[in-house]
């Protein structure tokens, strides 16, 4: 999980000028993967928020040990979170996505593509079922996913 979040950040850093960013985390290994490239930019000097879909304490395994060394605020990731940040970082689903997305989940992606400022996702984007390809209702559209 360190190797892929350093490699998101290293690759957010070598396409993106510095720029504040919002890093979207969900409750899974994304999420987990979200945490390590919020340290990576802010170590970094980019000005980084933190916004998770979920609860810290329901975090597991690496998820929640990476969740554990991000020193910085968690704010919970509803569309506001956004604000006017000049980045955002999709670590909100990964390819395991089951169901639908709606609720909150789907109005933060509805707000992340209402914007016109680069998307960055990890694996794939919110909202796309990595077994078919398709949106799952609601999916982020990433101007570059990494994986």
């Amino acid at each position: 999980m360190d190797n892929a979040g350093t490699a998101v950040a290293d690759a957010i850093m070598a396409r993106f000028d510095k720029t504040e960013v919002v890093v979207l985390c969900g409750p899974g290994n994304n999420g987990g993967d979200g945490f390590v490239i919020a340290r990576r930019l802010r170590d970094a000097g980019w000005t980084t928020r933190l916004a998770l879909f979920g609860s810290l304490d329901r975090l597991r395994g690496d998820a929640a040990a990476h969740a554990a060394r991000w020193t910085g605020q968690v704010a919970e990731a509803t569309p506001e979170a956004i604000g006017d940040a000049g980045l955002i970082v999709d670590a909100l689903l990964g390819a395991g996505l089951d169901r639908d997305i709606d609720g909150v989940l789907e109005q933060v992606i509805a707000r992340i593509n209402a914007g016109s400022v680069p998307v960055v996702s990890v694996d794939i984007p919110s909202g796309v079922d990595g077994t078919t390809g398709q949106p799952r209702g609601a999916a982020v559209k990433a101007d570059v996913t990494v994986t």
